[in-house]
């Protein structure tokens, strides 16, 4: 996959899944012992087989605390270095930042993280209820001081190519300021193969 940027603006590329038994309650999920009691300590004994020998805990462990689909835990095979696994009550993720990021590098990283959660989780990919997978990536564009005083408009076409234009009735009116924000912009698609949404 070739990079569109000399300098990509990644901060951070994530790939997730998340599991868990439907209950009756569609705002409920349940969790065996497999999830509650065991996941964690023998997925953390095969990352260490596999070279993730770093176990940070993200909260206090001795509140003994899980909330479905939040991490608990983060592996990584030197401190503060990347990429890296976190795993949780009914969720898996492997994270990689700018630093070193390369597509074939992440997606190698994601397969040797599959095989690793099929050993770490009692239950195995195949019986884990999942119930969505998801790749995310977080992108920013840092604003050097020459920008900072250029509309949002402006640097989305400077920046990103993006062309983005306001009806005359609103640019040109004098109600309205000419310095128009742009806080968020989503684009969605629909995936031929593999069948999904981008």
């Amino acid at each position: 996959m070739m990079n569109m940027f000399a300098e990509p603006p990644l901060i951070e590329a994530i790939f997730e899944i998340r599991w868990g038994k439907r209950t009756s309650n569609p705002n409920e999920l349940e969790f065996g012992d497999d999830d509650a009691l065991f996941f964690i300590g023998q997925f953390q004994n095969f990352a260490k087989n596999k070279g993730y020998v770093i176990s940070e805990p993200l909260s206090d462990p001795r509140l003994n605390i899980q909330i479905p689909h939040i991490p608990t835990y983060r592996f990584r095979k030197e401190k503060n270095k990347w990429p890296c696994y976190q795993i949780g009550l009914g969720i898996f993720t492997v994270n990689q930042t700018n630093d070193g990021y390369s597509w074939e590098n992440f997606r190698e990283t994601i397969k040797n993280g599959l095989d690793l959660l099929n050993e770490g989780h009692p239950l195995g990919l195949e019986k884990i209820p999942a119930l969505s997978f998801s790749l995310r990536y977080i992108d920013g564009f840092p604003i050097s001081n020459n920008e900072k005083n250029d509309s949002d408009l402006n640097f989305f076409n400077k920046e990103i190519k993006i062309g983005l234009t306001l009806p005359e009735s609103l640019s040109k009116s004098n109600l309205l300021s000419s310095d128009f924000k742009v806080p968020v912009i989503a684009l969605e698609t629909d995936m031929k193969t593999p069948k999904g949404k981008l």
